[in-house]
């Protein structure tokens, strides 16, 4: 069967980001036959699990099925274990055609680096300040 025991931290994502990290790293391990993902949302407010049941409704087609984290020792309601549905992984090299590029290749290794995302997510947040003063300046 496929490997299982891949986590993925949302802590620090703002609600828009989550498709664009989550969508990838479910579709991935799908592909390359994982059995499990980790996903680690948080309790707080509850807008990043609301974001996450979007991706998962979504990507339904992937999954078998979610459990919400109840154990108080692994964090209580701040975690999903989404359990995704088995594909056959042909073993052969002669056997496997090549697949489309639609997904970036992520690395086995997670947690995924969000340097990027975070880096964007902080210009755009400095944009909009120099756009707010420019505003308090003219008015």
């Amino acid at each position: 069967m496929g490997v299982a025991g891949r986590k993925v931290d949302l802590h620090g994502l703002y609600p828009d980001e989550v498709d664009f990290v989550l969508s990838p790293i479910i579709e991935e391990a799908y592909r390359l036959g994982q059995t499990e993902i980790t996903v680690i949302h948080g309790k707080g407010e509850g807008v990043l699990r609301q974001a996450v049941q979007k991706v998962i409704s979504r990507l339904r087609h992937l999954i078998l099925s979610v459990q919400r984290g109840e154990e108080v020792i692994a964090g209580g309601e701040g975690w999903l274990r989404i359990s995704l549905k088995y594909k056959e992984i042909k073993r052969h090299a002669s056997m496997v055609k090549p697949a489309k590029p639609s997904i970036p290749k992520l690395s086995k290794n997670l947690p995924l680096d969000l340097s990027k995302v975070i880096e964007k997510r902080e210009l755009g947040r400095e944009k909009y300040r120099r756009r707010m003063q420019r505003q308090k300046g003219q008015s």
